[in-house]
């Protein structure tokens, strides 16, 4: 489609004024409009409908692809935005589990050491209470006792 509306109006116009210079012979009761309007209007017209069914369907071609492409946009900037909330959460997460393990961590540390203290002030009173035995039968009863309390340490 290389002429535009307005070009085929001015081939027309061009056309009728060339017949009209040219003297052109006509039958009796025909008229240059008559002709024009019988062989070249349909014509014009059928060019005029074609071109403007070809500029709406561009215009409607254009708009389908502007909506899948503004569509397909949003679903991507929503797919970033919940894949970035989503790390944030899990960044949040990760933070709060490793808070919680060194929490943990310290409460096993302070319950190591309280086991390790009490079992430190049992021997300590079981080595004590050795060296109050009166004879080596108490002694041996308290060594017992004391490498009994070793073996759980």
């Amino acid at each position: 489609m290389e002429n535009t509306n307005e070009d085929i109006d001015i081939a027309l116009y061009d056309l009728k004024d060339f017949i009209i210079k040219n003297d052109a012979e006509l039958e009796e009761g025909v008229t240059f409009d008559l002709i024009i309007e019988k062989r070249a209007q349909p014509y014009v017209d059928r060019r005029k409908h074609e071109s403007k069914t070809l500029i709406m369907n561009a215009i409607a071609y254009q708009e389908e692809f502007d909506f899948k492409m503004s569509e397909m946009t949003t679903n991507i900037v929503n797919f970033f935005k919940e894949f970035a909330t989503s790390l944030d959460k899990n960044k949040d997460k990760l933070k709060q589990t490793e808070v919680n393990f060194q929490v943990a961590l310290a409460n096993c540390g302070d319950h190591h050491d309280d086991i390790t203290q009490n079992q430190e002030d049992q021997l300590s009173a079981k080595v004590v209470e050795m060296e109050r035995a009166i004879h080596h039968v108490m002694l041996n009863d308290k060594l017992k006792e004391c490498f009994e309390l070793l073996d759980q340490i």
